[in-house]
């Protein structure tokens, strides 16, 4: 009996969930007392059941109107998906995430440390980097010491490549 608490509490403590909001409400709703009605159990946090929402085991598997978990390995909160969470985790309507180190949403793209990307530009750890305004785009190399490429909208530019090549146009 000492190991399967001991087992249960590391277990909680040790466990993740994409959606906090999810893990609260089952405690908070669930763990207290409430108003019987024929079709519910209640033995939290070993078994509930009222409604659509189950619990078993709290906070290791719940199924409600909000989602499903059954943790660390899967978890869904209305539009919030995870999967082994911390390692991933995504929104679905928002169209922004992560699955380790690769990050994304609708304004920038992210693999760290070797890419960032956004409306404007694209970096790539420092070895390559694009970078485009209104009115001008650049381009560089090796964090722009070995070569930077600006041309303008208006016909000027700025070249060099280090340490062979720089030129230079002003209107």
């Amino acid at each position: 009996m000492r190991r399967i608490i001991s087992l249960y509490l590391i277990a909680v403590f040790v466990t993740s969930c994409a959606s906090s909001k999810r893990l609260g409400r089952f405690y908070s709703e669930k763990s207290l007392a409430s108003e019987k009605k024929a079709e519910q159990a209640n033995m939290f946090p070993l078994y509930y059941e009222s409604g659509d929402a189950t619990s078993v085991l709290w906070p290791l598997i719940d199924k409600g109107d909000h989602g499903f978990a059954f943790r660390p390995f899967y978890n869904q909160e209305d539009n919030e998906y995870a999967v082994l969470f911390p390692l991933s985790a995504w929104n679905s309507v928002q169209g922004d995430g992560w699955i380790g180190p690769n990050m994304w949403s609708d304004d920038y793209r992210f693999l760290f440390p070797f890419y960032y990307g956004d409306e404007d530009s694209d970096h790539f750890a420092g070895l390559y980097s694009l970078h485009k305004t209104g009115n001008k785009s650049e381009h560089s190399v090796l964090f722009k010491l070995l070569c930077k490429w600006t041309d303008y909208k208006n016909g000027e530019y700025s070249h060099y490549l280090f340490p062979w090549y720089s030129k230079k146009l002003k209107k």
